[in-house]
């Protein structure tokens, strides 16, 4: 019986098992180890759409190209930061020292960032691929930029009313005005004025 529907294979049971009882057993014990994100991603479904053979085949060329951008920067880096350090002077050495300090302790504290995308994006530009962050950066202040100027006004207004006020006639007034806007008409002098 199927009970999966991805598990197509028949399985014959006249037939020896594949593996041995201990084999078995290193596999069982192997699984204890799992992550959560491991069992997370094991509990994934397939999509049922598959992105295209381009799409895949430029993803794991920029996986294999950052991959290489990293170990580029670990081969022989050792040797040449030594040559230049031994060729500068006491001055250049710390304030070198202090910049890579600087470097760590932002870098320590983006990675505690809760937010998942940083790591990504801090990888990213490590490895010089900064090109889709500059993009997603460019939009977001498009967007800000966009809504600032409503941000500002909304922000100098104050609205104070009497405490003995309605506070759910005044919501109802507001939602008749607001409806009333929308529809086209103005607000003048305090007075509804239909569209012209």
């Amino acid at each position: 019986m199927n009970t999966y529907e991805w598990f197509i294979d028949s399985v014959n049971f006249e037939k020896p098992r594949p593996i041995n009882e201990s084999e078995l057993r290193s596999i069982l014990t192997g699984l204890r180890y799992f992550t959560s994100e491991k069992r997370q991603e094991l509990s994934l479904e397939c999509p049922k759409t598959l992105p295209s053979l381009d799409s895949v085949t430029k993803l794991f060329e920029d996986e294999a190209r950052a991959l290489k951008g990293e170990c580029g920067a670990e081969i022989g880096a050792d040797e040449r930061a030594a040559d230049m350090l031994a060729n500068s002077d006491p001055q250049t050495i710390e304030t070198i020292q202090e910049a890579l300090s600087a470097f760590q302790n932002t870098r320590k504290k983006l990675l505690s960032s809760p937010h998942s995308w940083i790591i990504a994006s801090l990888s990213d530009s490590i490895c010089g691929q900064t090109l889709l962050w500059r993009q997603l950066s460019h939009a977001t202040k498009d967007s800000i930029a966009s809504i600032e100027a409503m941000v500002n006004l909304a922000d100098d207004n104050s609205i104070e009313f009497p405490e003995n006020t309605n506070v759910r006639a005044l919501f109802e007034d507001a939602c008749i005005l607001r409806e009333h806007i929308k529809n086209g008409g103005n607000w003048v002098g305090g007075f509804f004025v239909p569209r012209s």
